[in-house]
C-alpha cells in the first residue's frame, strides 16, 4: 500500500497531543533561562524523566527548522517563549534579578577563565511556568499556520532529506523595536562586529537583530537587553 505525504499539520497536533499528555502528568514543570549559562534548564520533573522530555524538544525543532549553533532544547524552548511574549501570556515571567554564588574554579561563560575567588553576582533569569502546555499549545499555533500554508513533509519512502525554507510552517515573531535598537547602536558607538564580539555572537545574529530577521533567538535578544539596561520585552515593537 503506497503512502502519501504526512502533512506539518498532522505532525504538529500529534506533538501537541504529546506535550498534552505530559502537561497532565507533569503540570509543575517549568523551564528557567539562565542569564549565566546562557541557556534553558527544565526543573519540576520527577529524575530520569529529562532526557525523554529533552528528545521530544529536539524532534519539535527539527520540525519548526532548528536554530543553528544552539542547543535543539534551548532552540525549542526559545520559540515558545517568543510565542508566549506575543500573546503577552502570564506562563512566561518578565525576568527576576536573583543573587548566584560563584564559588571558586567556577567556569565562566564561553571561553573565559574560571573564577578566582568566591563572586556574588547579580543575573537575571526567565520561567516558563506551565512548561508543558505552553508548548502543546504553541504547537496547536503551528498546526494551524501550517494548514492554511499547504506545508508537507516527506513520508517514510521518500528519501530522507532536510525540509527546504518554503516547506517549513513560518513562525511569526513578534516585530523588534529596530530603530531604538539601531539608535542605540549609534550612540553607543557599536558597530555589527563589535557588538557581536560582545554579545558572543555571529554578525549574521546581530545583522538578524536589526532587520527583524530569522537568524537571532531570545536568549540574544535578552544579552542585548542587559547590556542596554532594559528589559527584553522592551525592545519589541507594542
Amino acid at each position: 500500500m503506497g503512502q502519501g505525504n504526512i502533512s506539518y499539520h498532522d505532525h504538529w497536533l500529534e506533538f501537541e497531543q504529546r506535550f498534552r499528555k505530559l502537561h497532565e502528568s507533569y503540570p509543575q514543570a517549568q523551564a528557567q533561562w539562565s542569564g549565566l549559562r546562557q541557556q534553558w534548564q527544565v526543573v519540576g520533573l520527577p529524575r530520569g524523566r529529562e532526557p525523554a522530555l529533552r528528545d521530544l524538544f529536539g524532534l519539535a525543532a527539527a520540525l519548526a527548522g532548528p536554530t543553528p549553533s544552539i542547543r535543539p532544547t534551548d532552540s525549542w524552548l526559545n520559540r515558545v517563549s517568543d510565542y508566549l511574549r506575543a500573546c503577552r501570556s502570564r506562563d512566561i515571567s518578565s525576568g527576576q534579578e536573583v543573587e548566584v554564588t560563584q564559588p571558586p574554579g567556577t567556569p565562566r561563560p564561553g571561553r573565559g577563565k574560571p573564577w578566582p575567588d568566591t563572586e556574588i553576582r547579580r543575573e537575571k533569569t526567565y520561567t516558563i511556568r506551565r512548561l508543558l502546555q505552553a508548548s502543546a499549545d504553541y504547537c496547536l499555533r503551528c498546526a494551524a499556520e501550517s494548514r492554511s500554508g499547504s506545508a508537507s513533509v516527506p513520508s517514510a519512502r521518500q528519501e530522507a532529506r532536510k525540509p527546504t525554507r518554503a516547506e517549513r510552517p513560518r513562525d511569526r515573531q513578534p516585530l523588534l523595536d529596530v530603530n531604538r535598537i539601531n539608535h542605540w547602536m549609534k550612540e553607543e558607538g557599536y558597530d555589527a562586529p563589535e557588538l557581536a564580539s560582545k554579545l558572543r555572537a555571529s554578525t549574521r545574529s546581530i545583522s538578524s537583530l536589526r532587520n527583524n530577521g530569522r537568524y537571532h533567538g531570545s536568549g540574544l535578544i535578552a544579552k542585548l537587553a542587559n547590556l542596554m539596561g532594559v528589559e527584553p520585552l522592551d525592545l519589541y515593537l507594542s
